[in-house]
Parts: C-alpha cells; sequence; structure tokens
C-alpha cells in the first residue's frame, strides 16, 4: 500500500536525516517512515511607487504562510512538492504580485499548501494599504503548525516627503 498512511505510529521526538528543497521536486520513501515537512509560501513582491511624482508611497509584499507537519508514509510512497516563487516587483505605479503557493503531495489525495504573500500596493498618492500574508495552511493530514505570513505595513508619505 502506497500513500499517506491513516492508521499512525507515534511520532519520533527527533529525526534521524534530513533533505532540503529549493526548487520543485519528487521524492520516494525508501521504507515506511515519519516524514517532517516545513513548506513556506513565496513572499509577495512590493509595490512600486509613482517615481518622481510628489508624494508617492508603495508598500512591500507580505510574508509566505508557514506550515510544519509531520507525516507517516508507506514505503514507496512518492512525495511531490512544488516550492513557490516570490511574487514580482512592481514597476512604476504596479502592484506586486502575490507569492506562489508551496505545495506537498502524495498524488493518491494527501496535499498540505502554504499559500504565498500577497503584492504590496503601489501606485498611491498619500497612503499604501498594507499587503496581507499568506493565509493558513489547506489540507494536510496533522498540521502541527500552521500560520499565516506576516503583512507589510501600511504608509503613508507627505508631499514633498524625500523618497
Amino acid at each position: 500500500m502506497s500513500g499517506v498512511m491513516s492508521s499512525l505510529p507515534e511520532a519520533p521526538e527527533r529525526f534521524s536525516n534530513s533533505a532540503y528543497f529549493t526548487s520543485s521536486f519528487t521524492w520516494t520513501a525508501p521504507s515506511a517512515m515519519w516524514v517532517r515537512a516545513h513548506l513556506v509560501g513565496g513572499g509577495g513582491g512590493g509595490g512600486a511607487s509613482r517615481g518622481a511624482a510628489s508624494p508617492a508611497c508603495a508598500t512591500g509584499g507580505g510574508a509566505g504562510g508557514y506550515v510544519r507537519e509531520d507525516i507517516y508514509v508507506a514505503a514507496g510512497t512518492v512525495l511531490t512538492g512544488t516550492i513557490g516563487t516570490g511574487g514580482a516587483g512592481g514597476v512604476t505605479n504596479a502592484n506586486g504580485t502575490t507569492g506562489g503557493n508551496t505545495v506537498l503531495s502524495d498524488g493518491a489525495g494527501y496535499t498540505s499548501t502554504a499559500s504565498g504573500g500577497t503584492g504590496g500596493t503601489g501606485n498611491s498618492t498619500t497612503t499604501a494599504a498594507a499587503a496581507s500574508g499568506g493565509a493558513v495552511s489547506a489540507g494536510g493530514m496533522r498540521n502541527i503548525v500552521a500560520v499565516a505570513g506576516g503583512g507589510s505595513g501600511a504608509t503613508s508619505c507627505a508631499a514633498g516627503a524625500t523618497r
């Protein structure tokens, strides 16, 4: 039987091996084991101001969401991960784009997601609203920790302010 198991033995206090992935991947479990996954969504890109226009303000992008999850997999289970990239920054007068979601799945029904942060606000005359962070994880089997990413701060600029 392949896949994430529904009947769980007790998770270990410590894990003996580590693997870090910074790009999308496929991994096959060599035996039945616990896997501790740390997922981080891509941060949102910062907004852009009007450049030389006065006043002009923009905000940074929101942080990506975070998930830590312990899952028990059968031997031969193939886990696939998609790593969310950071959002693109805005160009003159434009908002930044939302960061990508980071997703872990087994292709047989198990999926856990850490959402990307929202892009920052650009093209504002005197204020720029804060960008929100990535949402709390969706799906998953046994989320140990699942938190939304932090938002950016709002900003206010006065006429003639130095940028």
